[in-house]
Order: structure tokens, then C-alpha cells, then sequence
């Protein structure tokens, strides 16, 4: 396992800093890139120009994040989500991006969102979720994808009038705590509130409503459920 983390870190280009369970740091051996035998180095030249929108979750590429292993956390300085291929990215240079091999990885946090790799129940693999919040035993999981949306095209001239697109979308899951048997999940206010005590209704509605939350807002939901765990 330690020669798993070095070799990962010597290709992110990392500053050599690992932290174990106790918090314990210790500065990483550097190998020969010739080395590593896990992630890859990937295409950096970007999304085709006749296509509009990007298949990464954040706009910009400033992003710090961690990779959590069995028992090594390694730190990231300029990280991203790969939505379109389910892989999280990290950029060396303008032209050098490596992409994690997520065999080992835990969880992976960026820019404060956790995420975890589970089972998707729809395709049946195993990929990322974004974890909204935990709440009762249950996990309320994000899945980020991206669709095409095929541009409109002149009838007279068969020409398309406007670029491809993608779009980004979210489907949301339930899942136990260790994040397993994932069901889909609408955010809406009656299932959002079905999740908490009944106790908690009213108070939770007057915070949502004194604060302008919205129920179909993941960052809200997760503002109220943390909330309710207050009260």
C-alpha cells in the first residue's frame, strides 16, 4: 500500500504530503515516473470546440481536494470532476492531466463535497456520489451526469443553427449508512420531511421559510437536515 501512495502522488504532482489515520505526517519518497502503475495520463486539449458546456463539475481548475485511501489521505491542489467519464482529474500543467485510479480509494473530498464510489443501481457499476447529508440511519446521495442536446437544424438548409450541448443534470438516491441498496429519490418537501422525526416537522418548515431555503435545492436540503439534527 505505501508504494501505491508514492506512486500516486509522484504522478499528480503532489507536494509529497501524506496523512495517516493519527494524523501523523511523513513526507513521501519520490520514484521514477516510470514507476506507477495505477491511474492515467489523459487528453488536456479539452472539449471540442463545436460542442458548448464542459463535462467537468467546476468551471475552474482551482480546486483543492483529498484522496482518502485504507489509511493515507493525499492532497490535491488543482482537482476536478470528470462528470462524462466518472473519474476525477487532476491538473499538472496546461498540458498534463492524470486520472485517478479509484481501485483503493475511499472517498475522495473536493472543495468541501464528499464523494464516495458505490454501485449504481441503474447501470450496474460502480461510480461516484456526492453525499448530501446523512440523517435517521439513511444517506441522501447526488449522482452528477451530463446529456447531449443535439442543436437545432435549418429544415431548408439541413445545417445546425446552433452548437451540441451538454447538459448537466443530478439524479438523487437513498441509500443506508454505509451507502449501499441506493433507491432514487425526488427532492421535493414532502420526501425531504418524510426523512425526519415528525417532531422536527414544523420547526424545520419555519427554518426553511425564515431562511428562503428551496426543498429542491441540494444545498439547502442539506442546510435543513443539518438543522433538524440540532433541534
Amino acid at each position: 500500500m505505501k508504494k501505491l501512495v508514492c506512486i500516486i502522488a509522484v504522478c499528480l504532482g503532489l507536494n509529497g504530503m501524506a496523512q495517516s489515520d493519527n494524523d501523523n505526517n511523513a513526507r513521501l519518497d519520490n520514484i521514477g515516473i516510470n514507476d506507477f502503475g495505477n491511474g492515467m495520463w489523459v487528453n488536456s486539449s479539452g472539449q471540442k470546440t463545436d460542442i458548448k458546456g464542459s463535462p467537468y463539475l467546476y468551471d475552474s481548475w482551482v480546486n483543492g481536494g483529498k484522496v482518502f485511501l485504507s489509511n493515507k489521505v493525499i492532497s490535491i491542489k488543482s482537482f476536478n470532476y470528470n462528470i462524462k467519464f466518472e473519474r476525477f482529474e487532476a491538473k499538472i500543467s496546461k498540458d498534463s492531466v492524470f486520472a485517478v485510479d479509484p481501485q483503493g480509494v475511499k472517498k475522495i473530498e473536493i472543495l468541501g463535497n464528499v464523494f464516495i464510489r458505490t454501485l449504481d443501481p441503474e447501470f450496474q457499476r460502480n461510480s461516484y456520489f456526492q453525499k448530501i447529508a446523512a440523517i435517521n440511519g439513511k444517506l441522501l446521495l447526488e449522482k452528477h451526469i451530463v446529456e447531449l442536446k443535439e442543436g437545432q437544424i435549418n429544415p431548408m438548409t439541413m445545417q445546425k443553427m446552433e452548437k451540441d450541448a451538454l447538459i448537466k443534470k443530478e439524479i438523487f438516491y437513498l441509500a443506508n449508512d454505509k451507502g449501499e441498496k441506493l433507491k432514487k429519490f425526488k427532492l421535493r418537501k414532502r420526501s425531504i420531511l418524510s426523512l425526519l422525526d415528525k417532531s422536527k416537522a414544523s420547526s424545520v418548515k419555519d427554518f426553511v421559510k425564515q431562511n428562503r431555503l428551496k426543498f429542491t435545492d441540494p444545498k439547502d436540503v442539506k442546510a435543513l437536515l443539518e438543522y433538524s439534527k440540532t433541534i
